[in-house]
Order: C-alpha cells, then structure tokens, then sequence
C-alpha cells in the first residue's frame, strides 16, 4: 500500500510498480505475512527502477549495470538504481550525447556532483528548502535532520 496516494491503495507489486512510474519516491509499505503487520519499505525494494532518457525505459546502448543513486526528496531519504542513458554523441565515438548530470535535471534531480553524481536532490525540495529558510529560519542541517526522521525515525 502506498501512504502517499490518495486513498492509501492496497495494490498488488505489478500495480505498485506501474502507477508509481511517475511518482517513485512514494512511501510504500509491503504486508509481512509471517509477522502480520505492514511493513515499511521503498520503491526500489519492490523492483523499481530508474533510467535516463527513453522515456523511463533502459537505453539500448546502455552497457552498465545501474548506479546507486541517494535522492533526497519530499518524503525522506532514500537509495534508488538508477541506469543512465549511454547513447554515443557521434556512433563510434566516445562520449555520451546528453552527460550524467543533465539527465538528472531534466528528470527534476540536481546532481550534487557533476563529475559522477552518486546522489541528487528534488528540484521541489530545494523549493521547499529554500522557502523554509526564508519564511521559518530553518538552517539545512535542521531540514536534513527532519527528511531522515521522515524516512525512517
């Protein structure tokens, strides 16, 4: 079941997987059987992933596995496989046609690197942040603080 949606749908992993295409750092709960209770997990635990490029399908020229990426986002911190799209800029060449960190912001991430970006922040959140500076005196360590009791407290 998924906390974010409206309604709290209790879906099934298929389902989970393809209505939160578009919206996969939802906070997701999965039913333990064995323990009887719902039990909090992510996006990734139950099989998604995220690709560069194609329209959120993996890059035929991709030759790398995926990358652990550490995404802050409105909802907490959380770690999710990311596969970047490969494409050459000119075929038979080196270079990628469109470079890492520009993959994630026109996803909507910021890199927090530009060399190899191994994490990334919401563009929503750093509005989010920065509002709340302005309007609350809220430093970043405070909010940080809060984004990792709200993914697991």
């Amino acid at each position: 079941r998924c906390y974010d949606c409206f309604g709290i749908p209790h879906l099934c992993l298929d389902c989970l997987r393809k209505t939160h295409r578009m919206n996969p750092f939802h906070r997701v709960w999965r039913w333990d059987a064995t323990k009887a209770f719902w039990e909090k997990t992510t996006t990734a635990a139950v099989g998604m992933r995220l690709n560069g490029g194609h329209n959120g399908e993996r890059c035929p020229y991709a030759t790398r596995s995926h990358r652990d990426l550490v995404i802050v986002h409105e909802h907490g911190v959380s770690t999710m496989p990311f596969s970047f799209c490969e494409c050459p800029r000119v075929p038979g060449q080196s270079g990628l046609l469109v470079p890492e960190p520009l993959q994630l912001l026109k996803l909507g991430l910021y890199p927090a690197s530009w060399k190899e970006p191994r994490s990334a922040y919401t563009i929503s959140l750093l509005q989010s942040c920065h509002l709340l500076s302005l309007q609350t005196h809220c430093s970043t360590e405070d909010f940080y603080t809060y984004l990792r009791r709200l993914t697991d407290n």
